[in-house]
């Protein structure tokens, strides 16, 4: 029989859109409420990292995606934990190849 039961710690976030403001205020949060190590177990996000808009192509692809891996570098910093990525409708082509290494 288990005496103790583990806890996971994960977070969910999504729609960042390179909202680098909405990441400071992410960041902010998790130092107040969650100040020890390590923070989180896991952290998922559910899409739109970026702000491509494929309908009208006015965004430069390999500058979007550059972005959106800084954000993840930053948002794994900020969870200190393993990250899951699942792409959405505004994020890079890129990330929808099968090859993908993200």
């Amino acid at each position: 029989m288990l005496d103790k039961v583990e806890r996971l710690k994960i977070a969910f976030v999504t729609d960042i859109h390179l909202n680098k403001n909405g990441l400071a205020k992410l960041a902010d949060w998790a130092n107040i409420h969650y100040n020890t190590e390590p923070k989180f177990d896991y952290c998922f996000i559910g899409g739109d990292t970026a702000n491509c808009h494929h309908d009208k192509m006015t965004h430069n692809e390999q500058d979007m995606y550059d972005q959106t891996l800084q954000i993840h570098k930053t948002i794994r910093d900020i969870f200190n934990c393993k990250l899951f990525f699942v792409p959405g409708n505004h994020d890079c082509k890129y990330f929808f190849q099968p090859n993908s290494k993200v």
